[in-house]
């Protein structure tokens, strides 16, 4: 049974921690989100740091994932302003990848409406082919 299916909806959960980035000690975090009408799971997966001793997330990435076809799918990426050019976009990238490809999604996509510059070199560094 595939773990991502067992997520609940709505709730965070812890995926990996003890990475370091930047200044701050990282974990991250999946969520699975409410259904958008798109036939396909949403999934969030969140870099968080405890910092002044509240957990706070610094960004985000989030994909679809199709269960049936062991394929998923770049949506987005948020990193807040404060914590930008602190590599947390490469290394929610990288975290993406080895989370899909560690869990038997070895078909990784783009979604066809993704059209930020940066996040398309992002990706390209990492292999990616843009059409």
């Amino acid at each position: 049974m595939d773990k991502f299916k067992n997520l609940e909806t709505g709730n965070r959960t812890l995926y990996s921690d003890g990475y370091f980035s930047g200044d701050y000690n990282q974990d991250l975090y999946i969520k699975k989100a409410v259904d958008d009408g798109s036939n396909r799971p949403k999934f969030y997966l969140s870099a968080f740091s405890k910092i002044n001793g509240i957990l706070t997330q610094q960004g985000y990435l989030y994909f679809y994932l199709d269960y049936e076809n062991r394929e998923a799918d770049f949506i987005g990426i948020k990193v807040e302003p404060e914590y930008r050019n602190l590599n947390i976009a490469s290394f929610l990238v990288a975290s993406w990848i080895d989370l899909c490809l560690n869990n038997g999604y070895d078909f990784l996509g783009v979604h066809e409406k993704q059209k930020k510059p940066f996040l398309l070199y992002l990706l390209k560094t990492y292999g990616f082919d843009i059409i």
